[in-house]
Parts: C-alpha cells; structure tokens; sequence
C-alpha cells in the first residue's frame, strides 16, 4: 500500500467497501426469499444427503413408498415430514394438509401469490 498514491488508494478502498456493502444486501435479499417462500408454500425444499438421513423422520416418502436416494429433492413439511417433492406438489393439488398428520401446509390454500394475481389483471 506504501507504493500506490492516496489519490488512488482510497477510491479503491470505497469501491471495494461499497462492492462487500452491495453483496451483503444481496445475500440478505436472497435469505428473505427463501423464508418467505417457506412461510407462503408450508414446505422446504432440501437436496436428500446421506448424512442428512437422519435428520428426517422417514426414510421413505408415504406417498409413493419409494425410499429417498441420494441428491434428490425431498420437500420437508414444517411439520418435520419428509416426501418427494413431486409427490407432495401431487399431493397438495388435492388437499392442503401433511399426508402423514393433516397439519395444515399453506397458511391460505386459496391465496394466490402476487405474480399470479398481478398477471390475471393484465388478461
């Protein structure tokens, strides 16, 4: 830092501080994103690992009986309910409830999310 003028050190030191400002807002953007989505669908959506197995309370999803394998996408009720995410996406088209336990999964089944809406107006 001895060898570059401060004319030209310190705007390269707010760039990068505005650069790492810019990517923390961004990752927080994306972290709420992901909450939301949660909150508005009922489930999550994780990727079947093997040292993750443990951590769901089945090892087959209930709804085709077929046993999880390994980098599959598993939806995960908040409930703690593991399914194949296909599976469950069929399931929820016919009823708003955990097919192991009748939980509730949407808040409002009926709502519809804003693009949805927003694109029915536009019709």
């Amino acid at each position: 830092m001895d060898n570059i003028p401060v004319k030209y050190g310190l705007p390269l030191i707010a760039v990068g501080g505005v650069v790492l400002i810019v990517c923390l807002l961004f990752c927080c953007y994306l972290w709420k994103l992901r909450r939301d989505a949660v909150r508005e669908f009922g489930y999550k959506m994780v990727v079947f690992k093997e040292k993750k197995k443990r951590s769901f309370p089945n090892d087959v999803c209930p709804v085709c009986l077929d046993e999880f394998k390994l980098k599959e996408k598993i939806a995960l009720c908040l409930c703690r309910h593991a399914f194949h995410l296909k599976c469950l996406l069929q399931w929820l088209e016919q009823r708003n409830s955990c097919p192991m336990c009748n939980t509730q999964v949407r808040r409002n089944p009926n709502e519809r999310s804003g693009l949805v809406a927003n694109a029915d107006s536009y019709a």
